[in-house]
């Protein structure tokens, strides 16, 4: 039986990622994709990582203000070659990320919710900040609180 670990986006995990993007995959807040940006993300899977993992460039705030980005990683939990979700940390935050948004970011397919992965990709992120020198993690928590509190009793955790 495999083990779910946290991994860098790769080609290996092509078909199941696209499989869960067409179950309504999504990470926080973010909106599902539609049937043509699955298409075209099928089209150029490479590319697409390449763009999900680019440290360049700026971002548009909601607030319409552009700043660059701050320093991120990308990671999918997933078990031998099944994507179960995806954690996004932030090494460093803006004053907008310190308010909205704080170093960590996940999500997990619609058929592995409710599973205990939840728990499980927020605590492996969790580590990963540790591992990369932040002492205080904020994280701010939508939908279920409880996630969150489970997985980080000693963590800086926001509501």
């Amino acid at each position: 039986m495999a083990v779910a670990i946290l991994a860098a986006p790769a080609l290996r995990y092509k078909s199941s990622y696209l499989s869960a993007l067409r179950e309504g995959f999504r990470r926080g807040d973010q909106p599902t994709s539609t049937p043509r940006e699955i298409r075209a993300i099928e089209a150029d899977f490479s590319g697409y990582i390449a763009e999900r993992t680019d440290q360049s460039g700026t971002v548009t705030l909601p607030t319409g203000d552009i700043v660059p980005k701050v320093p991120f990683g990308v990671f999918w939990l997933v078990e031998g070659d099944a994507f179960i979700g995806e954690a996004g940390v932030r090494f460093a935050l803006n004053a907008f990320l310190t308010k909205i948004g704080g170093h960590v970011g996940y999500g997990i397919r619609p058929s592995r919710q409710r599973q205990g992965y939840g728990k499980l990709i927020l605590k492996l992120a969790l580590e990963e900040c540790r591992h990369r020198g932040i002492e205080r993690a904020l994280v701010t928590c939508l939908g279920r609180p409880s996630v969150c509190q489970a997985a980080m009793p000693v963590w800086l955790i926001s509501f």
